[in-house]
């Protein structure tokens, strides 16, 4: 072998030796760090956080490992308190931890926590935790609390004259498809002492999975099938605490939801323990009956997609307004504030005289609006704001006409000296290819007080 190959082979070993060595240096480090169970160590580093728990813990914890430093999301109940949580940590073998494991810490208000773990050899890493509560997912249709169907739930359902039972949807319909509901009824005696003069039904509900957090107006799907509204209170327990609010069913004869506002209340720190409804208060009629399904809860009651079809401002679309003891005509606003600040509105007077030949005894006031255009598919419900001045209810019909045909729905005011509206509901109804030619509404049956008027504004469709 001649010099020159020899200095070639010792070239050759050089260049594989300045090889060899990092990469056994590598493999020996690699082969050091052995896959640990749980989480967080899969990049083999010595300064891992291997598991960590908390109380209230859901899930796995998301981990955004930098290398560097490593940043770790924890997420608990969303009730859960996260102003003293102790975290307990493992890390790996032969590491330091601080603050501690197991140390109590405030998370609340976004904060983070650093935990520096240092390794056998000096060097550190830093883990950035952060813990937030687990929010549920906003459905446009509110959040489920409980269906009925399995009568899951029912705590109390034979006191304040009332009887609750699980029945099979005697209405089912594209407003309520389900298969079972609650049916209310009414009896004689009341283990609460209340007299047939002011029977309720009364239902209670508990051991519901809820927070407040999710919203604080609430909804129950209900179905009336009596000539009236009924008023329906709903009351939140929590210990010795009753928060309550009341509302009116503005559907007959047809599924309709009513919302319990709870909004303007301070419902703070609020554990609620069950909700309690009162039905049909102050009405004595011991034979009406209801049905309830589907009870939810939502950030804010959702809005109805609306029609307005008429505005009345200036008296347009009023074909017939001085009939069946009655005038109607265009005046200013009485109370141009709330739900109604629109100028002009009808005014509804009665008067002695009747051109269909009504006593005074059955004095009504009649009013027709015609010249619509209008699409049965934008809904079959028919909403009307009311201000009714006097100091007692009014019943109110309204009448679709198309050919010879008239198809009515009955609703009663409410509220005295501020505006309402009042939904006709024809949901029950095949309206279908029916061209509606008008509407007629018979204001006041069966009251003789030729004084008293009314105001109306704003006829709308909605689904």
């Amino acid at each position: 072998m001649d010099g020159t190959e020899t200095k070639k082979m010792l070239a050759m070993k050089k260049r594989n030796k300045n090889i060899l060595l990092p990469l056994l240096m590598a493999l020996a480090f690699f082969s050091g760090c052995e896959e640990e169970d749980g989480i967080l160590n899969d990049k083999g580093f010595e300064a891992e956080i291997t598991t960590i728990s908390m109380e209230g813990m859901l899930g796995e914890p998301l981990l955004d490992d930098q290398i560097v430093r490593a940043f770790l999301t924890v997420t608990i109940g969303e009730d859960d308190d996260l102003s003293a949580l102790s975290p307990i940590i493992e890390t790996t073998p032969g590491t330091g931890i601080s603050p501690a494991s197991g140390s109590t810490q405030d998370f609340s208000e976004d904060k983070t926590v650093t935990y520096t773990i240092t390794a056998a050899n000096g060097r550190t890493k830093d883990w950035i935790i952060s813990v937030k509560n687990f929010e549920p997912p906003v459905e446009e249709d509110g959040y489920l609390l409980t269906s009925f169907e399995e009568g899951e739930n029912i705590m109390t359902v034979s006191w304040l004259g009332g009887i609750a039972d699980q029945i099979a949807n005697p209405f089912s319909n594209s407003d309520n498809p389900t298969d079972n509901v609650i049916r209310l009824s009414k009896v004689d005696a009341s283990s609460y002492g209340y007299t047939q003069a002011n029977a309720l039904v009364g239902i209670e509900v508990s051991r519901l999975e809820w927070s407040l957090n999710r919203g604080s107006v609430f909804s129950l799907l209900v179905y009336n099938p009596n000539d009236s509204p009924a008023k329906m209170t709903m009351r939140l327990e929590a210990g010795d605490l009753r928060i309550s609010t009341s509302t009116f069913t503005t559907v007959q004869n047809g599924w309709g939801r009513v919302f319990f506002d709870y909004t303007d209340q301070d419902l703070t720190g609020v554990a609620v323990e069950k909700v309690t409804w009162f039905f049909d208060e102050g009405n004595g009629d011991k034979a009406r009956i209801f049905y309830v399904d589907d009870f939810r809860q939502f950030e804010e009651a959702p809005e109805e997609q609306v029609v307005v079809l008429a505005s009345f401002e200036d008296g347009t679309n009023l074909m017939t307004v001085s009939w069946l003891g009655g005038v109607a005509d265009v005046q200013d606003n009485p109370d141009a504030s709330g739900m109604n600040t629109s100028t002009r509105v009808i005014k509804l007077s009665k008067m002695e005289a009747s051109s269909y030949g009504y006593t005074q005894a059955n004095a009504l006031i009649g009013v027709e609006v015609s010249n619509l255009t209008f699409d049965i598919a934008n809904g079959q419900k028919f909403r009307l704001k009311v201000y009714n001045p006097n100091d007692s209810p009014a019943k109110m019909t309204m009448r679709l006409e198309y050919g010879d045909t008239r198809n009515s729905v009955s609703a009663e005011t409410t509220k005295t000296n501020e505006w309402e509206e009042l939904i006709f509901d024809y949901s029950g109804q095949d309206l279908s290819g029916i061209t509606i030619e008008k509407f007629t509404w018979f204001f006041d049956e069966g009251n003789d007080d030729v004084s008293r008027v009314f105001f109306i504004d704003d006829l709308a469709q909605s689904k």
